[in-house]
């Protein structure tokens, strides 16, 4: 069980920062007025590789293979987590089953604002780059980016509270530590008493 929070943990932080990578790659599209690198969607210049000689086409082509990305580690974060959900609401798991439920529940929104995105994107380039529509793509990537945050944060929530307690990691240190305690709660007078006995026992 760790082992699956542990992935959930690392894609959802990758996510993150490939969100943020995306939206920096958006921004440099903008500055460098490649837009229309890519003239058409979703191929670039009726290709799904094009001739990546002329720099406009290289900034927006790489942009898109960066969302695509992101959309595949999405898609990746989204089916690992119902599997599990399924998998574990089988073994009767109540609390574990209702946090993957509801990671899972949010993941799909977050996918579905990512797949808005995307349209966003699309349309973008085919209406030849409205300032309107260039600011809502925006505006939904910085959704998107906060929707992010607030998921990973509720998996490590999830992942902190079925983590083993101390004793099940460490159990020798664990009973080096009650012992510690046991003798650092013993009185002087305690002792004082138990060696009285001692020396008058004949």
């Amino acid at each position: 069980m760790r082992n699956v929070f542990k992935i959930l943990k690392i894609l959802s932080f990758l996510i993150i920062i490939q969100t943020l990578i995306v939206m920096i790659a958006g921004a440099y599209v903008s500055a460098t007025g490649a837009g229309l690198g890519c003239p058409d969607w979703p191929l670039c210049y009726g290709e799904a590789v094009p001739d990546l000689s002329e720099q406009f086409t290289l900034i927006e082509f790489t942009h898109r293979v960066l969302a695509g990305t992101l959309g595949l580690l999405l898609i990746t974060l989204v089916s690992i987590t119902w599997f599990n959900y399924f998998r574990y609401r089988e073994v009767h798991d109540d609390v574990l089953g209702y946090y993957l439920k509801k990671i899972g529940m949010l993941l799909l929104v977050a996918l579905s604002i990512l797949s808005v995105q995307i349209l966003l994107g699309g349309m973008t380039v085919l209406t030849q780059l409205p300032p309107e529509l260039v600011a809502v793509h925006l505006g939904t990537a910085t959704v998107f980016f906060g929707m992010m945050i607030f998921i990973t944060r509720e998996i490590w929530h999830v992942s902190d509270y079925h983590s083993p307690p101390p004793t099940a990691q460490h159990p020798d240190l664990t009973t080096e530590k009650e012992e510690s305690m046991m003798d650092k709660h013993t009185s002087p007078s305690t002792a004082t008493v138990h060696s009285s006995i001692t020396n008058s026992l004949p």
